[in-house]
């Protein structure tokens, strides 16, 4: 995510943080189909910063009360499972 400028990351996490009716994020959308390249994306746009976004972005429910880790669990993705474990765990250090 080099190509958006600084500025335009606020804007950006704002974005991402949006859900849909069912309260489902992007990052839930790419867990539950498998989007390995589209988690990394979305999670790289998360600098140390704004780590407090970062973790309410990884801790969303959605309206099942699932976060997008327990949906990658649940439709068995193993490397996104193992991606969002590896950001939490670092998250919360």
């Amino acid at each position: 995510m080099h190509l958006v400028k600084k500025k335009d990351t606020k804007k950006l996490i704002e974005y991402l943080l949006q859900e849909n009716k069912d309260k489902n994020t992007a990052l839930h959308f790419a867990s539950n189909n498998g989007h390995e390249e589209i988690a990394i994306a979305l999670l790289n746009v998360f600098s140390k910063k704004e780590l407090k976004k970062l973790i309410e972005y990884l801790m969303k429910v959605n309206e099942l009360k699932l976060t997008a880790l327990q949906i990658a669990s649940k439709c068995g993705h193993e490397e996104i499972v193992k991606l969002l474990s590896q950001k939490v765990a670092n998250a919360i250090k």
